[in-house]
This record gives structure tokens, C-alpha cells and sequence, in this order.
């Protein structure tokens, strides 16, 4: 594909701009760039188009340039001589089309019909905007005509918002979305920056769709690893599913039959798209380790409390790991503190309600009453939250077998809301 394409895939969501002056083109692109959407299709619709594709190229160089609206040959050469990196057409002229590809350029011409689409493909165009997107049938109507287009691909827009981007970019033939939710003519003449920031990075949130997926365990060996799943499913009643390397318990737990990266394990975060969270992680300075990566997996660099690091920049947590062994179900509570802490301090642990858990009470008692050292002295705070005292002489890895039970059948019970049931019971999305 060609790289300003894959850019643009990689981007995922091209905001499209309808200027009314100058003064707006800096300020603007620099809030759809610090929410995370650095790039912009630059509409002709009104004259100061030239002049601040112009001025976006001078003052923020970084920025993904591309024309819209472009009618005519003497508008597609004036926006490449102002710097825009693609041409993008409503409709589908033959005549317009042929002239940006003789210049060098990328031209995404407008098409309703597969037979518009197929007379441009066959003129050289790689990908095809779709075009009004939701009036001609939506994703629906794109899957039945990438049946007979095998090589078709497409930039939707018209009717694309923040609810149904998704429904496109979860079809592998659609490169990108274009829309105007994040930009509105009313939030640039009231120069509501922050706000066209914040609306971006929920855009990019929703489109990446962070989710818990799996925690992996470093096993010593296999059978270990047996061991370690087949009490999970035990305790939760859940299934064993062995592998070649690695033993499932669910879709919660992965028992690794040898060491793998990560002191203790990892932890497997689901996403939508693989490239486009390199991507955007990587615009914010998170590093990769490209040899592990895999069509849908991939290793950051790193660790977080022993374990594989999470792809999130920002977050607090602790190497509280004891450095003496435990029982694999002792590893997976302690990761599981990890994750839920995490989950608050990003501010994805919600309540019941959907507000964010202010008080972190029952998650710093689970790290205290499963740190080894802490274990048997606080078994009595432990039957205070779980119910009742067992014998004096209980084992330290009896009480966290006794603590998992009671601790899920409490949340999946509901009555500890500290985040959906859901994140355990996603499937179907990349892994890394």
C-alpha cells in the first residue's frame, strides 16, 4: 500500500475541515493533533482553503494534509502546490482523476456504484472514497460489493459518527473514516479548542477499544502449568483448554508451560486494530518489541510488576512482587491487584453507576492480604470482608484459595462492582 495510505489507515479517522478563515487553520489542526488525529481533509467548499492547507504545512508540519471537495483539475493543482499529500473528490470524474495520478499525486475519487468503483480502480486508484457513506447502504452494502471487488478499498464518509465508526473500521476493506463530529463549524467559530481535543481522544479510544482480555502466568514447566489451570477452572468453573504452548482456563487465564516475557507473565490487553494502536502508542513515546510481533500480537518493552507491560503510557503501579515462590494461584491474585489497580488509576474501573471508584479501600486490602508476607497475619481481616473464620491452622495458599473463591463470586456476582463482567467474556479481538 502505498505509505501516505498507510498512514492514513494507520491514523484511522480523517477529520474533515470546511475553513471560514485563516485564523482558524493552526489552532484547529493543533487540537485535532493533541487528541490524537493528526491529519485533516481540508475541504474546497470555501476560499481560504489554499491558504490554510498553506498555513497548516508551515506551522504544524506534522500534520496529515489532504484536499477535499477538489472539482476540477485547476483545484487539485493548487492544492498539491499548497502541500496537500492526497485529493479527495465527492464524485467520480475521470478527467480530474487522471490528472492528480499524471502529477504524482494520490487521488481518492468519490464513488457510489461498483461500477464507478470498478472504472477507478482500473484507472490506478488504490483506495476509493465511499461516498455519501450511510444514504447508499452503509457497510452492508460494502460487503456486498468486496464479494465480486476483491481488491477494493475504501475511505467512508457521510453519516460516520462517533457511534457507528466502528461498524466501518471493523470491515478490513475500509482503510479510514472521515467525519466532521470532532470539528463542528459551531465549535470552531467559538474557538472550543480543548473541547475539539477532548472529543478527538474519545474518538481514538473508541476506535482502538481497549479491553482486558487475558492474564498469562509463567509456569516452570508443563506440568505446572497444568496444575496452576486446572485448579483455576476448578475454583470457577471454568474450561481447560490446553495448547502447544500454553493452557487456558477460559478465556481469562493463560498458563504458559515455560517462562515467557515477563518475570511472572503478562497481561493481554484486546484491541480493534493492531497497526493503528503502534500507531497512536507510539506517537506518545511507547516503545515495541518488534521481534515478538505476530499478525495479531505484539510485546511492549518493559515490565510492570514483573509483568510483560501494558500498552498504557500513563499509569501508576508498583514492583511489590515477592521475590520467593508461590503457588501459580498466588501469582494470578497478585496480578489480578495489578490489573485492577491499573484499571483505576486510567480511569477505566468504573462502579454500578459508570462513575469512577474514588476510594481504593477493598483494592489496596486484596494486595495486603495477598502479600506472602501479610497472608496468615491477615486472615482475620480477610474473614471480616469474606465470611467466616476458618481453623487457626489454615495454610497461607489455603486462604487464597478461600479468598478467590469468595472474591469472584462476589464480582461476577455483582456485589463488588469494580468493573463490567464484561472484560473477562470479550472475544474476537487482536491480542497483544
Amino acid at each position: 500500500m502505498n505509505e501516505i495510505l498507510k498512514s492514513i489507515s494507520n491514523i484511522g479517522i480523517i477529520p474533515v475541515i470546511a475553513f471560514n478563515s485563516v485564523e482558524e487553520a493552526v489552532p484547529l489542526c493543533r487540537a485535532l493533533a493533541a487528541g490524537g488525529l493528526p491529519a485533516a481533509e481540508v475541504t474546497f467548499r470555501t476560499a481560504c482553503a489554499e491558504d490554510c492547507i498553506k498555513i497548516i504545512n508551515k506551522e504544524v508540519p506534522d500534520m496529515l494534509l489532504g484536499a477535499g471537495t477538489v472539482l476540477t483539475t485547476d483545484q487539485a493543482d493548487r492544492a498539491m502546490a499548497a502541500g496537500a499529500k492526497f485529493i479527495v473528490a465527492p464524485g467520480y470524474d475521470p478527467r480530474v482523476t487522471q490528472h492528480v495520478i499524471d502529477q504524482g499525486g494520490l487521488m481518492i475519487p468519490g464513488t457510489a456504484t461498483s461500477g464507478e468503483m470498478q472504472q477507478a480502480m482500473n484507472q490506478g486508484c488504490e483506495v476509493l472514497k465511499y461516498f455519501p457513506a450511510e444514504a447508499n447502504g452503509g457497510v452492508a452494502m460494502l460487503k456486498n460489493i468486496g464479494a465480486a471487488l476483491k481488491s477494493a478499498k475504501w475511505m467512508c464518509t457521510g453519516g460516520v459518527n462517533a457511534k457507528n465508526v466502528n461498524d466501518y473500521l471493523g470491515y478490513d476493506r475500509i482503510v479510514a473514516v472521515g467525519g466532521t463530529w470532532m470539528c463542528k463549524s459551531d465549535m470552531i467559530k467559538a474557538d472550543e479548542w480543548d473541547k475539539i481535543t477532548a472529543i478527538c481522544k474519545e474518538a481514538v479510544k473508541t476506535m482502538l477499544g481497549f479491553s482486558l482480555a487475558h492474564v498469562g502466568i509463567n509456569c516452570a514447566n508443563e506440568v505446572e502449568a497444568q496444575r496452576a489451570a486446572k485448579t483455576i477452572c476448578s475454583l470457577f468453573d471454568f474450561d481447560y483448554k490446553p495448547g502447544n504452548s500454553s493452557i487456558f482456563a477460559g478465556s481469562a487465564v493463560e498458563c504458559m508451560k515455560s517462562p515467557y516475557l515477563g518475570r511472572n507473565g503478562h497481561i493481554a490487553i484486546g484491541t480493534n486494530n493492531l497497526d493503528r494502536v503502534v500507531y497512536h502508542l507510539g506517537r506518545q513515546g511507547v516503545a515495541f518489541d518488534e521481534s515478538t510481533r505476530k499478525p495479531k500480537a505484539i510485546y511492549l518493552k518493559g515490565e510492570v510488576g514483573g509483568f510483560a507491560k501494558l500498552p498504557l503510557q500513563s499509569f501508576q503501579t508498583f514492583d511489590l512482587l515477592p521475590q520467593e515462590r508461590h503457588s501459580c494461584l498466588l501469582r494470578f491474585l497478585l496480578l489480578l491487584y495489578h490489573v485492577l489497580r491499573l484499571y483505576h488509576t486510567v480511569g477505566l474501573l468504573k462502579n454500578g453507576s459508570g462513575n469512577s471508584i474514588q476510594n481504593l479501600r477493598f483494592i489496596d486490602f486484596l494486595w495486603i492480604t495477598l502479600h506472602p508476607r501479610h497472608c496468615t497475619r491477615c486472615l482475620t481481616a480477610v474473614i471480616a470482608v469474606f465470611g467466616p473464620a476458618p481453623d487457626n491452622g489454615i495454610s497461607a495458599d489455603a486462604a487464597v484459595h478461600l479468598l478467590a473463591q469468595r472474591f469472584f463470586r462476589l464480582v461476577m456476582g455483582g456485589q463488588l462492582p469494580l468493573f463490567p463482567a464484561e472484560p473477562f467474556l470479550r472475544s474476537g479481538k487482536q491480542l497483544f
